[in-house]
């Protein structure tokens, strides 16, 4: 939505620079365009900044003040066409993105990920999937409190106050792993005692940020935390070894239709873009008697590849 009212409020403010609209001319109303039956004595009366004006606001506008109706109706057709499909899909996308939220809240779990993280650390096959080398013969498996992404949630402190935590230690501190992962002095296995407490701690919550629905199908590193994690598959990607199980893969076909959606959103903010631009420029120039000897053509490429079916566009200009 920001970036299509931009587009629009960009049009505007370089439309008022270019323009170089007269002030002492006679102001046409919109219903001569309609009335006046002389294109060519019509245009004698118009001014291409004015015209390019009118079209940077609304595309086809500056095509009716130049009294060429066929064109004012055909940009306009664009214009609402584009913005129809524009907030359609992205209604699409914003109910997609909550419903595949709701999907992860009910089947990831923060604390099964937390129990069962180092179920396969000695397993010949999917300990690779949870090494930082992911090499099978010597694999190096990852501590639940190492690399770069993590997941932060909130807790009650040993003063009664309540605290932020990050799931990866920080360097010099090692508050989640001492806390959560140091049992009888072994380093490495999960304290149950203190995860239930940290379950039943009336102040824990798990900060579910844009980060937070990412992490949890991108990275092997918070895969048991899905509720069918004891249905790992084996899977890969250019060599990368990815932990797989029917309800991430879900989750992940959820996330990528949300995706297309804000695709085809984005398609239609350029229609929009380009249409107001074609738009100013035909206004200003191009049916202004002046002009009349210059042409130009814009015609869509198409491509098979893409799923639109539209790989760009090319403008030819003629005189």
């Amino acid at each position: 939505m920001y970036k299509l009212r931009s587009h629009i409020i960009l049009f505007i403010f370089i439309s008022l620079l270019l323009s170089g609209i007269p002030n002492n001319f006679e102001r046409y109303k919109i219903k001569q365009s309609l009335l006046h039956t002389s294109n060519q004595n019509y245009n004698k009366n118009t001014y291409p900044g004015k015209a390019m004006l009118y079209s940077a606001v609304i595309p086809g506008l500056g095509q009716l003040y130049n009294g060429n109706i066929k064109k004012a109706l055909l940009f306009s057709a664009v214009e609402i066409s584009a913005i129809s499909i524009y907030f359609s899909f992205n209604d699409k996308s914003a109910s997609q993105e909550e419903k595949y939220k709701q999907f992860a809240d009910q089947e990831w779990d923060f604390f099964r990920w937390m129990r069962h993280y180092y179920e396969w650390r000695n397993d010949e096959i999917f300990g690779a999937y949870f090494s930082n080398n992911q090499n099978p013969d010597n694999p190096v498996y990852y501590d639940i409190w190492d690399g770069s992404h993590h997941l932060e949630f909130q807790m009650t402190g040993n003063d009664g106050n309540i605290i932020t935590l990050s799931t990866t230690d920080a360097q010099n501190e090692s508050i989640f792993r001492d806390t959560f992962f140091s049992q009888n002095g072994f380093v490495g296995t999960p304290d149950t005692t203190r995860i239930i407490e940290l379950e039943n701690d009336e102040n824990f919550t798990l900060l579910k940020d844009s980060h937070y629905y990412e992490n949890i199908f991108k990275y092997n590193h918070f895969f048991t935390g899905w509720e069918d994690y004891e249905s790992i598959q084996e899977e890969s990607n250019e060599g990368y070894l990815i932990a797989k199980s029917p309800k991430k893969w879900e989750y992940r076909s959820m996330r990528d239709q949300v995706a297309k959606f804000e695709r085809v959103a984005s398609y239609a903010t350029s229609v929009i873009l380009f249409n107001h631009i074609f738009s100013m420029i035909d206004a200003a120039w191009i049916k202004t008697d002046k002009h009349n000897k210059y042409k130009i053509e814009a015609k869509p490429l198409f491509n098979k590849n893409n799923k639109l079916g539209i790989g760009g566009f090319t403008i030819n200009f003629k005189w």
